[in-house]
């Protein structure tokens, strides 16, 4: 169940957007929402505008994310990361990218930043009983696990790449329950997007209960206010005081 995404430096996307599945205080249309924890996430959102805005880009960082998680474990060394910044900032600028979501009950929030077609860095936190703990975070080829996971990381060691990411080869080459659920969010969760004569023009995030779509117009009814919102924010994207908001 995805809860947030957030990207900044994606083609069109130039400043930092975020998607959040979070319900309103709005009470209206109860059925249209999932419960988790003291949460009330939507089970459906929309996201639409003119020709243009840059729907499709925001889906394409979606679909781009995804790749990265399942297919860099078989990035050949000295093969670079094929990201699309913005225009105006040029290779030498940092694309970042980062998810919130639900896997088995359980809350996490990943993200990675990519700068001259290599990973600059990478962070897994997850939320045991509601509390922020650490599963990696890493600076390069240098990585630092949570308290819970030391030791456990020890074979990626061989294997991390500037052009991997951590959590592909650790889904690869550790046991970590918790890794797994991460890589098999991306892996196995429905987030697919739908194709019209070679165009994106819808999204599916999706599991038992929820599900995204980004299309041109909306045109549904008895949903009142429960939609999805997508707004620029600040920098930073590590857990912290914009994690507390969905605590």
């Amino acid at each position: 169940m995805l809860l947030e995404f957030k990207c900044k430096n994606h083609k069109s996307i130039r400043n930092e957007v975020v998607f959040s599945l979070l319900a309103t205080k709005d009470n209206v249309n109860e059925k249209y929402l999932y419960d988790f924890s003291n949460l009330k996430v939507l089970k459906s959102a929309v996201i639409y505008g003119a020709n243009g805005s840059g729907k499709s880009n925001f889906i394409d960082s979606i679909l781009f994310m995804k790749s990265l998680v399942i297919n860099s474990i078989n990035y050949q060394p000295g093969t670079g990361i094929n990201y699309f910044p913005h225009k105006l900032n040029g290779m030498e600028s940092e694309s970042s990218y980062s998810m919130q979501f639900v896997k088995d009950g359980i809350r996490y929030a990943y993200g990675f930043s990519v700068q001259q077609m290599l990973v600059k860095d990478e962070y897994l936190y997850y939320f045991p009983k509601g509390r922020q703990a650490r599963i990696f975070d890493r600076n390069g080829l240098n990585f630092e696990e949570g308290s819970k996971f030391k030791g456990r990381f020890n074979n990626c060691k061989e294997v991390l790449k500037p052009n991997r990411l951590l959590l592909s080869c650790a889904a690869n080459f550790t046991n970590i329950e918790e890794i797994e659920n991460s890589f098999r969010f991306f892996s196995e969760d429905r987030l697919f997007a739908h194709r019209q004569a070679g165009q994106v023009r819808a999204l599916e995030v999706a599991g038992r209960d929820h599900c995204m779509m980004v299309g041109h117009f909306l045109v549904v009814d008895n949903l009142g206010g429960i939609a999805g919102n997508l707004h620029a924010i600040g920098k930073g994207h590590r857990p912290g005081s914009e994690l507390d908001q969905l605590r």
